[in-house]
C-alpha cells in the first residue's frame, strides 16, 4: 500500500499519527470511499456503530476488511445475515458441557460477543432473535450470556444493507443504535474507475498499524476533548433549527453524537471541538436517505456557508443533467446537452470563484474539492449520454 509521508507534529502522540496516516492510506487507496473511510475510523474512536445503505458491489465489506487489516491483536467477527439466521450463527453455539449442568450458555470465543470489531451484512434481514439480541450489544456493550451480562470488547459494530427497514418491520430500535449513517454508490468518475480496475487489492498490505491498547488510548483522547461555548452555542441554534424545520433528532442521538464529533477533532490533532468538526454530524441526524440532502443543507448553513453554495451547484447540475434524459426527442436532447455543457461550466466557475476568494484569506480550500469532483462526473455523464465529443474540457481554473 502506498504510505504517505507527513511531518512530525510535536501535538501529535504516536497513536494520533498513526490512525491520520492510516486514514490518509485508506482514501488514497479506496477510490470515492473517503466518507466510509472517515465514518468507520470516527465509529471506532467513539465507540459508536455505522450503517452503511447503498447497493451491492460498493465496497462496504472490502473498506471494513482494510480497516481492521491495519489493527493487530484485534479480532474481527463478519458474516452476512438473512431470515434463516439464528443466533448460533451470531453469538456462538451452545456449550454442550454445561447445558448438561442445566446451564445454558454460549461458546462465544471467535464469534460476535468476542470481536473487536463486528461486519454484519444485511443486517436488516435477520429474524428477530437475532436482531433482538443486538440491542444491547450495540447500546451498552454488554451480551446476556444465559443469566450472565457480559461487557465485551466491542469497538464499533457495522451493518450493511440495500434499504432501510420499513416501518412495519418493528426494527426501529435497531436503526437508531445506528449513530453513524453512510450512503454509498458506485464509482463515479471515469479516472476513478479505471484505477479501481487496475487495482489488486489483495495484493496491498498494511505498513501501518495500530494495536487494540493504542485505539483504547485514542478513545481515551476523545472523551477528554472539550466543547466550549462558540461550538455549544452552534449546536444549539442546530438544535433550533432541525425542530423548526420539522426535522426532529432525539436527545439520545444528539447526545451520543457528540462523541463521533469529539472524535472528529482528535483526527485534526486538536482537544477541542471547532466549527469544522460539526459538519460530520450530515451524518448521523438523518433517519430517512431522502431526506439526508436536506438535513446536510441545514448543517452546512450553520457551520460552512461556502459548503452550502457548493452543495447548491451540484443540485442545479443533476437538475440540468435529470431534465435532458427526461426529453425522450433525440434532436432536442443534443440541443439541451449543448446549452447544459455550458450551464455546467458556469456551475464550476462559480465553484472556482468561491474556491478564490477562500484562497485570499489563506483559508483551506481542499473541503471543496469533492463537490468539484461532482460537477465534473455530472458533465462526463452528459456527455457519455448524449455522445458529445469527448475532447470537451471543463476546467476552470484559470
Amino acid at each position: 500500500m502506498l504510505l504517505l509521508k507527513t511531518k512530525k507534529d510535536k501535538r501529535l502522540d504516536q497513536a494520533q499519527e498513526k490512525i491520520i496516516l492510516i486514514e490518509k492510506n485508506l482514501k488514497s487507496v479506496l477510490i470515492e470511499r473517503d466518507d466510509t473511510v472517515e465514518a468507520i475510523i470516527r465509529g471506532m474512536l467513539s465507540a459508536q456503530n455505522v450503517l452503511l445503505l447503498g447497493p451491492p458491489g460498493t465496497a462496504k465489506s472490502l473498506t471494513i476488511q482494510m480497516m481492521c487489516d491495519h489493527i493487530t491483536e484485534g479480532k474481527y467477527f463478519q458474516t452476512l445475515l438473512n431470515k434463516f439466521s439464528t443466533p448460533e450463527d451470531v453469538f456462538g453455539p451452545y456449550s454442550i458441557k454445561k447445558m448438561e449442568d442445566d446451564i445454558f450458555e454460549r461458546n462465544i470465543e471467535g464469534w460476535l460477543p468476542d470481536a473487536h470489531f463486528a461486519f454484519l451484512d444485511e443486517v436488516f434481514k435477520a429474524n428477530p432473535g437475532v436482531l433482538n439480541s443486538l440491542l444491547s450489544v450495540m447500546n451498552e456493550r454488554v451480551y446476556f450470556n444465559g443469566r450472565t451480562p457480559l461487557n465485551i470488547p466491542l469497538f464499533s459494530l457495522i451493518g450493511a444493507s440495500n434499504e432501510v427497514p420499513d416501518e412495519d418491520d418493528g426494527l426501529e430500535a435497531l436503526y437508531d443504535r445506528f449513530q453513524i449513517k453512510i450512503l454509498t454508490q458506485p464509482i463515479r468518475e471515469t479516472s476513478g474507475f479505471e484505477r479501481m480496475m487496475v487495482t489488486n487489492f489483495k495484493t496491498l498490505t498494511p505498513e501501518v498499524t495500530l494495536t487494540v491498547g493504542e485505539i483504547q488510548h485514542l478513545q481515551a483522547m476523545v472523551q477528554d476533548v472539550k466543547l466550549e461555548g462558540e461550538q455549544l452555542e452552534q449546536i444549539l441554534s442546530l438544535h433550533d433549527t432541525f425542530i423548526r424545520e420539522g426535522c426532529p433528532v432525539s436527545d439520545r442521538m444528539w447526545k451520543q453524537s457528540l462523541d463521533a464529533i469529539k472524535a472528529c477533532a482528535v483526527m485534526k490533532g486538536r482537544d477541542t471541538i471547532q466549527e469544522e468538526d460539526l459538519e460530520f454530524y450530515r451524518f448521523m441526524l438523518w433517519t430517512d436517505p431522502d431526506k439526508q440532502h436536506v438535513i446536510t443543507n441545514l448543517i452546512y448553513e450553520e457551520v460552512n456557508p461556502d459548503k452550502q453554495e457548493a452543495l447548491k451547484l451540484v443540485d442545479l447540475a443533476v437538475d440540468v443533467l435529470d431534465q435532458i434524459r427526461k426529453n425522450k426527442s433525440p434532436k432536442d436532447r443534443m440541443t439541451e446537452s449543448v446549452a447544459g455543457i455550458t450551464k455546467i461550466r458556469e456551475l464550476m466557475k462559480k465553484l472556482s470563484e468561491i474556491k478564490r476568494k477562500r484562497a485570499k484569506h489563506k483559508a483551506d480550500t481542499s473541503d471543496l474539492d469533492p463537490f468539484s469532483v461532482q460537477l465534473h462526473g455530472i458533465a462526463q455523464e452528459l456527455i457519455d449520454e448524449v455522445g458529445i465529443d469527448g475532447g470537451i474540457t471543463f476546467s476552470t481554473d484559470k
